[in-house]
């Protein structure tokens, strides 16, 4: 629990224990005292009526639960609560709105926290009495928990905390020296974080930023021809300057604050004293993926493409140099095959063939964002629709476009027409055909179809329809787009039915879901379908919850020769690591966070390899994936087969056996 720093304005009333001097404390009020709590908090709980008590906890473990029993009268953490100048009880809540309701409706009844624009997930502060108010306009509900360093609660969780690994038959506790770890990320590393620094300096062997910022800020790697490298020597000469120059503007690089790369980089390899990573002792290589700047780009601006991610993963295993080297990608997109055969998925298989060498990958978060659905064209009936819901985007530019892709099989002819929500239709698209719509005064298409043959690529065996709605233009109208699709005659086969699969690509600024039946399988990470890279879910590392995280992707992958991803599940909710910018740490959750604790462990498992006193090795990938398989939890009864789950692959992630296992072996 985190202690509340006390009120100089009422410590004469706290003896030289450091309790308060009144008597007669009630026993929550006792308890308090003995964590540290100023008197100020301890006499607002006098002032708080058991009914508000009672009504916000309630709500603690969300909207959904009120049905509770109403004789657990538990008490909420002061953490959560604030009493205001007539007594009354607020508490911190975290919502997710319902589709539909505006902001300024929320703000009538709670104080709203933050910028949230058109996020759904708002937090805030509210009276409890109109908590049920709120629950009315909102999916999800929850009076904020007390918070705790997460990295010490997880790093149990999956048996990779130091008194654990204290266990192991090696000279001293592994922790990744020897080995790289590589991070690639579209936010900034912050070089300036004391968890990345030691005695000799940084522990960045080499910074790339790939972004073209138009200024000369440093040397572009070898073989590289974008961005700028910042060598050890570099970094390390900027956090030396004196002040007032301060080193982010010596370098000229400023990670963004609550930085998502700096955070997942400190769960791999931190090395804070009171909440190290896993990983402490591994040098490190940091990527800041780029993006094109040609506005004609063919990537139309993305945050981050393939070709931009290959760069990074490349330039990583050219930078190790032979030294035992994991990389880890908490990125994502929705769109695509899903099943192995893109470029960059064929090339990271290929690169992982080498020894020494380790790639894991965020699973996703698009478990219950309706982005996925499947179907069947059939002969002689009516198109199939797929209903496609665009939300207003408010203005958000054409590179945080609408996207939708459906694929099917290479033997067979579909034609696809849209309809707007005003039945307006923009023509219908057959095979190896593109449709654009202009309106005048946009220099981007209204509506973009693309209906394309496999690439001539080993293994591609499905065409692609791909639609984009440029949602910027006043012309665009919002609600429920419809796409149909039909048989294009003649079809070979006597005319058989036609199954297809159909992608949104998620935005988190400008989002858009199906509507009616879909499937929440087949929903990960589009470039987390390869054979060998290790995909990770999440599941919450909480006692009283552990139970994979409702968002956390599923498989099955679509690749037909290794299918069964994600492989492991680690913890990946209420994970408080490293914030950029500052010396302290931020809450985050989701698969990237779950991929960042396989990604450190593998670190270990390099290092426990070659130190081993029998037969040092280095580890390939599918030796790799097969201890973390075979020694993951709950164990498989005697004799009995591993189950594979579509959220949480082959079970939670142990690291203590996986380490045994190479010792011992």
């Amino acid at each position: 629990m985190e202690k509340r720093d006390e009120d100089p304005e009422q410590s004469k009333q706290w003896g030289e224990s450091g309790k308060p001097s009144q008597p007669n404390l009630l026993p929550i009020e006792e308890v308090l005292a003995q964590q540290g709590y100023s008197s100020q908090v301890i006499e607002n709980y006098s002032r708080i009526t058991q009914k508000d008590l009672q009504l916000a906890e309630l709500y603690r473990t969300g909207s959904r639960d009120l049905q509770a029993e109403p004789d657990k009268k538990k008490i909420i953490n002061p953490v959560q609560a604030r009493i205001d100048r007539k007594g009354q009880l607020w508490v911190d809540v975290l919502i997710k709105k319902k589709e539909g309701v505006k902001l300024s409706e929320l703000k009538k009844i709670m104080k709203v926290h933050g910028k949230p624009g058109r996020g759904k997930y708002i937090s805030g502060r509210i009276k409890s009495e109109n908590l049920p108010a709120l629950a009315e306009k909102t999916i999800q509900l929850q009076t904020a928990r007390p918070l705790f360093p997460a990295l010490y609660k997880s790093l149990p969780s999956i048996k990779a905390d130091k008194t654990t690994l204290s266990a192991l038959p090696l000279p001293a506790v592994p922790n990744g020296s020897g080995v790289i770890i590589g991070i690639v990320d579209i936010e900034g590393c912050d070089f300036k974080h004391p968890s990345f620094n030691n005695d000799n300096g940084t522990r960045l062997l080499y910074l790339w930023d790939q972004r073209e910022l138009g200024e000369n800020r440093g040397p572009k790697p070898q073989n590289y021809k974008y961005g700028v490298e910042y060598t050890r020597d570099r970094i390390n000469a900027a956090l030396n300057v004196a002040p007032p120059i301060d080193p982010y503007d010596d370098l000229k690089y400023t990670p963004k604050d609550k930085s998502h790369g700096t955070h997942v980089m400190d769960i791999a390899a931190g090395a804070s004293s009171t909440n190290p990573g896993m990983a402490p002792g591994a040098d490190l290589i940091f990527v800041h993926i780029g993006k094109p700047v040609n506005p004609n780009d063919e990537e139309l601006k993305t945050m981050g493409s393939s070709k931009y991610l290959l760069d990074a993963v490349q330039y990583i295993f050219e930078k190790a140099a032979g030294r035992p080297v994991v990389i880890n990608i908490s990125l994502a997109g929705n769109g695509g095959s899903h099943d192995g055969t893109s470029p960059i998925e064929s090339a990271f298989d290929e690169m992982l063939k080498t020894p020494g060498r380790a790639i894991v990958i965020a699973a996703g978060n698009s478990y219950e964002e309706k982005l996925h659905i499947e179907g069947t064209v059939v002969p002689n009936a009516q198109p199939y629709e797929i209903k496609w819901f665009i939300e207003d985007n408010q203005k958000i530019a054409w590179d945080l476009r609408q996207e939708l892709e459906i694929w099917y099989s290479a033997n067979d002819k579909l034609k696809v027409e849209v309809i707007d929500p005003k039945g307006r239709t923009y023509g219908e698209c057959q095979l190896e055909e593109t449709q654009s719509t202009l309106v005048a005064g946009n220099p981007t298409p209204l509506v973009l179809m693309r209906h394309l043959k496999p690439d001539a690529n080993p293994g591609e065996d499905e065409n692609v329809i791909n639609i984009l709605i440029d949602n910027d233009h006043p012309e665009t109208p919002v609600g429920t787009w419809t796409v149909k699709l039909a048989l294009d005659f003649p079809q070979p086969a006597n005319n058989r039915e036609v199954d297809f699969q159909a992608w949104i690509e998620y935005s988190d600024e400008s989002h858009s879901h199906f509507t009616g039946d879909t499937q929440p399988t087949t929903t990960l990470n589009t470039i987390g379908n390869g054979i060998l890279p290790i995909v990770v879910g999440s599941y919450d590392p909480r006692p009283d919850i552990f139970e994979v995280s409702k968002f956390s992707s599923a498989g099955p992958s679509r690749n037909k020769k290794n299918n069964q991803k994600p492989e492991l599940c680690a913890p990946g909710e209420f994970i408080l690591a490293a914030r950029a910018t500052t010396e302290g740490c931020t809450l985050k959750a989701g698969t990237s966070m779950s991929a960042p604790h396989v990604t450190g462990l593998i670190a270990l498992m390099f290092q426990a390899a070659k130190e081993r006193q029998n037969n040092p090795k280095i580890l390939n990938m599918r030796e790799i994936a097969d201890i973390l398989i075979r020694t993951a939890d709950p164990k498989p009864a005697a004799g009995g087969i591993r189950p594979y789950d579509p959220q949480s692959g082959f079970g939670h992630v142990n690291a203590l056996d996986a380490l045994l296992e190479i010792l011992n072996s």
